[in-house]
């Protein structure tokens, strides 16, 4: 008995099973086809390209022919300085008194900075200050637009002649005004003091990393140092100096003038540590060397740089 059920069972599982595969198989057809089908579609419309869809010739609007235009004349006087934009900029600034205020302020805060040591070598008062500030950044506001001025004028001699009158008077001007508010004698100490701001500047820097040292620079030092570096520099002749050309020069620079006045900084450089020892003790001279170090391999970027971007020296990417 119990055999006869055990193949009972045995048959109607069996038939279950191959029921179950005749579904499955069929299926499997179906999802082959529709598999098929899809791939099919995919395949003409890869062909055929994304949107590439034929437009009835009624709907596909006539294009007329660009017309002709003339090659454009060399730009000739004022135009050549740039745009309609730019020079209506120059304009603005030249017309807009908030504008030269604006920029008369900052200049300002600049000369603050760099002046603040000639302040407190002449010990000019409060008044006197704000006095000598205002006229260096009228001066400094003039400069800006003795650039805007020339590049308006463009080629026009009659134009170019009202500039140069221009900024003569107005230099002339302040120049008395800086005079009667200083003093002869002072007007003088400002005059050398001015013209030696990059070396004062580079003092500076050097009084700033040893201020945490050992061997702190002192004030009398930095101004001793100060004079041997402007000397120095003064009776050094580079075969072009590149630091002194302006911006448009520097672009025709070649990799040749480059290497040539690296080599001619080193030269000087190695000349102002010599004179230098005598005011420095060897830990500042050691110092004033690595900063030394420090600016020729900014110069050397600079160069490369300019020169690799067909810019020229000291024209950044």
């Amino acid at each position: 008995m119990r055999s006869r059920w055990f193949t009972l069972l045995f048959a109607g599982t069996t038939v279950v099973a191959c029921a179950a595969a005749v579904y499955f198989l069929k299926q499997n057809e179906i999802l082959r086809a529709e598999l098929a089908r899809l791939a099919e579609t995919a395949q003409s419309v890869d062909q055929a390209g994304v949107g590439a869809v034929e437009t009835p010739e009624s709907i596909v609007p006539e294009v007329a022919p660009a017309p002709a235009t003339a090659e454009p004349e060399p730009s000739v006087g004022p135009q050549r300085w740039g745009g309609p934009a730019r020079r209506g900029r120059m304009e603005q600034f030249l017309s807009d008194p908030a504008m030269q205020a604006s920029m008369r302020a900052r200049a300002a805060d600049r000369i603050e900075r760099d002046f603040a040591g000639l302040f407190r070598a002449l010990g000019l008062d409060e008044d006197t200050v704000d006095i000598f500030t205002e006229l260096l950044a009228e001066r400094e506001t003039m400069r800006f637009q003795l650039n805007m001025r020339r590049r308006l004028a463009g080629d026009d001699p009659v134009a170019q002649e009202e500039v140069d009158l221009w900024w003569e008077e107005g230099q002339a001007g302040l120049e008395k005004s800086l005079g009667e508010v200083l003093g002869s004698e002072n007007f003088d100490k400002f005059t050398y003091y001015e013209e030696t701001l990059p070396q004062r500047r580079q003092v500076e820097e050097l009084q700033r990393r040893l201020s945490y040292s050992g061997t702190p620079l002192g004030e009398s030092q930095a101004e001793a140092l100060v004079g041997v570096m402007a000397s120095t520099q003064a009776q050094f002749n580079f075969t072009t100096d590149l630091a002194a050309l302006p911006p448009p020069e520097r672009a025709a620079v070649s990799q040749d003038q480059v290497s040539q006045y690296m080599a001619e900084r080193r030269v000087l450089n190695e000349t102002i540590l010599s004179k230098a020892a005598a005011v420095l003790q060897p830990d500042q001279l050691e110092a004033l060397a690595g900063q030394q170090i420090r600016e020729m391999e900014q110069v050397e970027r600079q160069a490369e740089i300019g020169v690799r971007m067909r810019g020229g020296f000291g024209r950044g990417p």
